[in-house]
């Protein structure tokens, strides 16, 4: 197998390079460090022309940039809290190798809105460039908050992308039944300041101490004590920048709350539309991400990313609980590719083959009932040559199954 692009390590370095030959010793030193690498196969040259290969060394640069602002604005907050706070929560820590240093707030301000513009330039120009869903990312290690923080205002950024471009958000509400369509003024302020918002959203998890975030499982103690809390720590850090607007405090502080009451710091149930998408946003992307804990989502075996297809299925669920607003969502589900490039698909006809093709650029169903290059049938028996599958335009066939990787 030859490697078909650059393969990254969480912290952005290289590991090995696009055209290499991996070799066994060189996919069990990859074990464990990445979840999967793109490699070339015979009769698929032609599929990188259209994948989406993200801009890894930009979005790690974010990552980066956010890690620096975090651990600035926890200090600060630190250093004002009473005694009794600082007793409670975690000292600070300073920002890892390759973190961006700050100055002042001032400097943190402005750093923080040129990320922001940055993600929603990036989408604007290029749609898919930073977008990431592909493989579940394992994020296991110290850049877990920074990652979660930069991905899911990259998603939130994508799926509001044609409301900034028509000038107004537009989803469905569900009163009693009745689906009445709604819509809010969308402009490049409000775009901005949202995605302030979710960039800062996890900042308070700076205040949990390392050794209760390693646990395979939140005791409810621990959850009392430093998970339930840490978005109010969110909203004081976030609170110490000059130029935070209402919108971005509401989306910090409330990015943890659930429609039907059970979220948490406050438990609330009403929510600006806008914070609503940004708690899809950050849901979709814990689901999908790896980590040591999933609080009320069963064992330390749910540590396991969900898969595109299967995050959404849970969001669904939360949503006919109401839960999570459900015209919303159905939003967020017209930009995330369930079956995205390199997954194994099975049909209903029994043909099995490789996703080679789940964009939207020529047709937008593509995202849902990707092209698929077929090189066996299990109920014939054939195993001759390649043959493809338009899932978009083939409404007979359904997917029977999927292999990620």
């Amino acid at each position: 197998m030859c490697l078909a692009v650059d393969v990254l390590r969480n912290d952005g370095v290289l590991l090995l390079k696009a055209g290499v030959p991996l070799s066994e010793q060189q996919i069990q030193s990859l074990d464990g460090v990445v979840h999967a690498v793109y490699v070339r196969r015979e009769g698929f040259d032609d599929v990188l022309s259209r994948a989406v290969v993200p801009d890894e060394t930009a979005r790690f640069d974010l990552v980066r940039r956010l890690e620096g602002i975090y651990c600035f604005l926890y200090e600060k907050y630190v250093e004002r809290a009473d005694r009794g706070e600082r007793e409670r929560i975690a000292p600070p820590r300073g920002a890892g190798g390759g973190a961006v240093e700050f100055r002042d707030l001032m400097q943190v301000d402005q750093a923080l809105r040129h990320c922001a513009r940055s993600i929603l330039e990036d989408v604007r120009d290029r749609r898919y460039a930073l977008l990431s869903f592909d493989l579940p990312a394992p994020k296991h290690n110290s850049l877990y908050v920074f990652e979660h923080a930069v991905q899911s205002a990259i998603l939130a950024a994508r799926v509001l992308e044609n409301s900034y471009r028509e000038g107004s958000f537009h989803y469905v509400e569900d009163r009693g039944g009745h689906r009445e369509h709604r819509e809010h003024p969308f402009d490049e302020k409000r775009f901005e300041d949202l995605l302030m918002g979710i960039l800062l959203c996890e900042g308070g998890m700076l205040s949990i101490p390392r050794e209760v975030l390693a646990v395979p499982i939140f005791s409810p103690e621990d959850r009392a004590k430093y998970l339930y809390p840490h978005p109010r720590v969110s909203r004081e850090m976030a609170r110490l920048l000059p130029s935070l607007s209402p919108l971005a405090g509401a989306v910090v502080a409330n990015h943890h709350e659930r429609r039907d009451g059970q979220g948490y710091p406050r438990g609330s149930t009403d929510h600006h539309p806008f914070v609503d998408a940004a708690i899809l946003a950050t849901t979709f992307d814990a689901l999908v991400s790896s980590r040591p804990q999933r609080p009320g989502m069963g064992t330390a075996k749910d540590d396991k990313a969900c898969h595109p297809a299967e995050a959404l299925e849970r969001l669904f669920a939360l949503a006919a609980e109401g839960a999570v607003h459900g015209g919303i969502l159905e939003e967020l589900a017209r930009y995330v590719v369930p079956y995205p490039f390199g997954t194994t698909l099975v049909l209903s006809n029994g043909d099995v083959g490789l996703v080679v093709d789940c964009t939207d650029r020529v047709d937008p169903a593509r995202r849902q009932r990707p092209l698929v290059r077929c090189s066996q049938n299990i109920r014939t028996g054939r195993r001759e040559g390649l043959w493809e599958v338009d899932l978009a335009s083939r409404t007979d066939l359904t997917v029977q199954s999927a292999i990620y990787a």
